[in-house]
């Protein structure tokens, strides 16, 4: 059993320590007993190591699901926005409730279309940190101040729009989750589109509208730069649901389809997750039907 457990701490690359942990027994008793130097219930760490080898060999076997990217209704209809959004040169927004895959499309944008620049901030981003990091995504020093790093990017995406190829004219910077910006960071997003015309999509929860316009309507010089906007709601169409469903899940089972639906609530990101859910039900139970009761089983673990 010794041996065995060392060739899969060797073949897995996991640590000792981890192992440990997972077994249940210290660390120093494992070293021990890998060691020859173990003096106490050898028989008894063997059936920890037979039953760990057991369990690991069964984590080995379960895959995790990938769930594929699928063009919904939603998605082209973002994906067209932002298109429109590059060719007009203009400063817009897309704005709707959190889990409708906002972030996916934007990646899946982003990865056929080469000029389009994608920065996703937290809500530790300042105006300078958003700066920063559009610096490195155009691959420009970030040291300086908020009106070097500022200047910085404006040049470079001047010479963009100078270029011979009229595909440059088409760039867009995409920012996700941008009402996690505060409004100098706005503020900066804007100079950048009056000095260099190229396209700024705004992307986020409704709060980004509120934030744009001011609780009081304070920021009129700001909120007069939006030229074109696209709301996303609250929601996920049926259509759109139904058709991420079938794609993973491959069936036409009018009653799952349904009832993955209803237990989805309309949200991209809960649909993901009951997906993973259920596929992990399936493999573990092998005998199991995908049914309308593997549907309820996986809800049970959903937070609502």
């Amino acid at each position: 059993m010794i041996e065995q457990l060392k060739q899969f701490l060797e073949t897995s690359g996991m640590s000792q320590n981890k192992a440990a942990d997972r077994m249940g027994v210290s660390r120093s008793a494992l070293s021990g007993y890998l060691n020859g130097k173990y003096d106490d219930d050898i028989a008894g760490m063997d059936k920890k190591a037979a039953l760990f080898l057991e369990q690991e060999g069964d984590r080995a076997e379960l895959k995790k699901l990938d769930i594929p990217y699928v063009e919904t209704s939603t998605a082209k209809k973002m994906k067209g926005w932002l298109g429109l959004a590059a060719w007009l040169g203009q400063l817009g927004i897309v704005y709707g409730g959190a889990g409708l895959g906002k972030t996916t499309v934007l990646k899946q944008y982003v990865a056929a279309n080469p000029l389009a620049l994608l920065v996703e901030p937290d809500t530790g981003y300042t105006a300078k940190v958003l700066l920063q990091e559009i610096c490195r995504v155009l691959d420009l020093s970030d040291k300086g101040n908020i009106h070097e790093l500022t200047e910085r990017i404006i040049d470079c995406l001047k010479r963009d729009k100078k270029s011979s190829s009229p595909r440059d004219h088409h760039r867009i910077l995409l920012i996700d989750e941008a009402e996690q910006l505060p409004t100098r960071a706005l503020e900066s997003l804007r100079r950048i589109h009056d000095k260099t015309g190229v396209a700024v999509a705004l992307v986020g929860m409704p709060k980004l509208l509120l934030n744009l316009k001011g609780p009081n309507s304070e920021f009129k010089q700001l909120f007069s730069r939006v030229s074109v906007k696209m709301e996303l709601g609250e929601m996920l169409p049926e259509a759109d649901l139904k058709q991420i469903a079938a794609a993973v899940l491959k069936t036409n089972d009018e009653a799952v389809s349904q009832k993955v639906v209803k237990t989805s609530k309309g949200n991209a990101r809960k649909l993901s997750k009951l997906l993973l859910i259920v596929d992990y039900l399936l493999q573990v139970n092998p005998d199991a039907d995908l049914d309308g009761d593997v549907i309820e089983h996986a809800e049970t673990y959903l937070i609502h």
